[in-house]
């Protein structure tokens, strides 16, 4: 019995080490859909009221265009922030920047 749950958890740890291999090569939709700018703007909107206010601002802004790669990193980089925000913040969280 402990030895086929080892087993099941190996195969389970590989499909997820997997899974984000494929995945961190995904960009989200919402950069294709509505570019950086929009895709932050929305992404706080997600979270606006939910606990927290959250307000967004950006400079320049628009935001240039810049490669793929640094749009995705920025994006998910923000949406940690912001689920950071989410998850320590008290009753009235702080504003983000």
């Amino acid at each position: 019995m402990a030895a086929s749950l080892r087993t099941a958890s190996l195969g389970i740890g590989t499909a997820i080490d997997e899974l984000r291999r494929i995945t961190d090569g995904l960009a989200p939709a919402d950069l294709g859909r509505v570019g950086l700018t929009g895709a932050l703007r929305e992404l706080a909107g997600r979270l606006d009221g939910r606990r927290v206010q959250v307000t967004i601002e950006l400079a320049p802004d628009p935001l240039p265009p810049l490669p793929a790669a640094v749009e995705v990193a920025a994006y998910r980089i923000s949406g940690e922030a912001l689920n950071n925000v989410l998850r320590h913040s008290g009753p009235r969280g702080p504003g983000w920047r």
